[in-house]
């Protein structure tokens, strides 16, 4: 994968984590109401998570196993990275929060990688059913 689409995918995966951060903390607690300073923190807080995203670029196709391997040590990093960020910040402290911030981070992860493979599926059968219909009027 070239390095412009690989940063496009970066990118996109910014917005879709802040977004979900955002839309996790709406629904999860209506009453809330959004400071200027929680919207930055919460998009550097994307961005911090985002940026160990460089751990799955490659120049060459990866085996699965190298994919796994690398999808392990990306949400190890992210883990590492937030948790250190929010005592730096002061958004977490003591140890019954900073396991509950990872477990944010987790459910985060897992709902961002479910929805990044979602367009990515939807994609790909988009572009499969495109290579179909021109196979089909090839053949006719």
């Amino acid at each position: 994968m070239k390095k412009r689409e690989s940063f496009k995918f970066i990118i996109r995966d910014y917005f879709i984590i802040f977004t979900v951060i955002i839309l996790g903390t709406a629904l999860l607690n209506p009453e809330h109401a959004f400071t200027f300073r929680e919207i930055m923190l919460t998009a550097v807080f994307a961005l911090a998570g985002d940026l160990p995203s460089l751990v799955l670029v490659s120049k060459k196709e990866l085996s699965m196993k190298s994919r796994y391997i690398r999808m392990v040590i990306h949400f190890m990093l992210i883990e590492t990275v937030i948790l250190t960020f929010g005592n730096i910040m002061g958004q977490v402290s003591g140890m019954v929060q900073t396991v509950i911030f990872g477990l944010e981070i987790l459910g985060i992860y897992i709902l961002v990688r479910f929805i990044i493979w979602f367009i990515d599926h939807k994609t790909a059968s988009a572009i499969n059913q495109q290579l179909m219909n021109i196979k089909s009027e090839k053949m006719k």
